[in-house]
């Protein structure tokens, strides 16, 4: 399992943002994150899925389209 600060620190870092400017918010009432949507890979195994890439290279392939995505396009694309 990995925490959702943790998501947001490794993010940043693919991005090229510095830890100490990314802002987690930690809103009143609710100082750890809801357990109610957190699907196990035994949960996900049961239902046929298996995991094709990890974590760290899905989330680095995602970022990375991400920011080809908002590259300003030429008039020739």
């Amino acid at each position: 399992e990995i925490a959702n600060d943790e998501v947001v620190r490794r993010i940043g870092s693919l991005m090229g943002k510095a830890p100490s400017i990314i802002p987690v918010a930690r809103p009143p009432g609710r100082l750890v994150p809801d357990l109610r949507y957190c699907v196990t890979g035994d949960e996900l195994a049961a239902l046929g899925w298996e995991q094709g890439v990890s974590f760290g290279d899905g989330l680095a392939a995602t970022v990375a389209w991400f920011l080809r995505q908002r590259a300003p396009r030429t008039a020739a694309e």
